[in-house]
């Protein structure tokens, strides 16, 4: 008889101590979509998967998430009841696409709703772009007949046309940028967001959800089906000599 993934993951979790290689920890976690995790091994496809390494700067503890971001609900109770049995976790930090996040106050924070107009979200583009994104505001392709700049020197879809793609994690909005600029010849600049109206968000095609909620779990990123004024946006970073500078 197949046993049930639940009783499963609990099979597969090691000691009370992580696994080391040496010095430096050699295993990684895997978990679903509603809070079931384990620690090392594969069952089938795990919706995420955190992987445990030892950074250069200062012996940091890292958690490198992927299939997963801040705002998964899984991913946060599967993290509080991993500290459970792995206290030595609150000592990590998190890095899913963006800024490390601490375990500590991520297991701290309550869930809840997403607040879309008091989140802040990245968009990465090209400093030509820039320019008239702060005067006429962010649009969707289709409303300024430019052709798709994110994708241009990749296999990446164009995405919708009538959408414009927004992120939570810096990096991801980093890699836009870099490919805006590159086919537009021009400087890498990362734009942020905020006041995005609740009523206009939709699933990043990329995440393969459903709804934008599950999007931004799975991916940090949503497309959003309307104009943003110019108001709501500002330059937060440039490229200068092939490093990130903030503005």
């Amino acid at each position: 008889m197949e046993l049930p993934r639940r009783v499963l993951a609990r099979f597969l979790r090691a000691a009370k101590e992580l696994p080391r290689k040496g010095k430096k920890y050699d295993g990684s976690f895997h978990g679903s979509d509603d809070g079931d995790w384990w620690l090392g091994g594969y069952l089938e496809h795990s919706a995420w998967d955190a992987a445990m390494s030892l950074g250069l700067e200062n012996e940091r503890r890292n958690l490198m998430v992927e299939g997963a971001t801040e705002y998964h609900a899984g991913f946060r109770r599967a993290l509080k009841d991993m500290v459970k049995e792995y206290p030595e976790l609150l000592d990590f930090v998190v890095s899913f696409d963006g800024p490390f996040i601490p375990v500590s106050k991520l297991v701290g924070e309550h869930e809840q709703t997403i607040n879309w107009k008091g989140m802040t979200f990245y968009h990465g583009t090209s400093s030509w772009a820039a320019d008239r994104i702060l005067r006429e505001g962010l649009r969707p392709r289709s409303a300024t007949n430019v052709n798709p700049a994110y994708g241009a020197s990749t296999s990446a879809a164009a995405g919708r046309a009538d959408a414009i793609y927004l992120t939570s994690q810096l990096t991801m909005a980093h890699f836009a940028a870099r490919d805006a600029a590159k086919s537009q010849k021009a400087e890498p600049v990362v734009l942020e967001v905020k006041g995005i109206d609740a009523d206009y968000v939709a699933a990043d095609e990329d995440s393969k959800q459903t709804d934008a909620a599950k999007s931004l779990a799975r991916l940090g990123s949503i497309a959003y089906l309307a104009p943003i004024p110019a108001h709501r946006i500002k330059i937060i970073q440039r490229m200068q000599d092939r490093e990130w500078v903030d503005v």
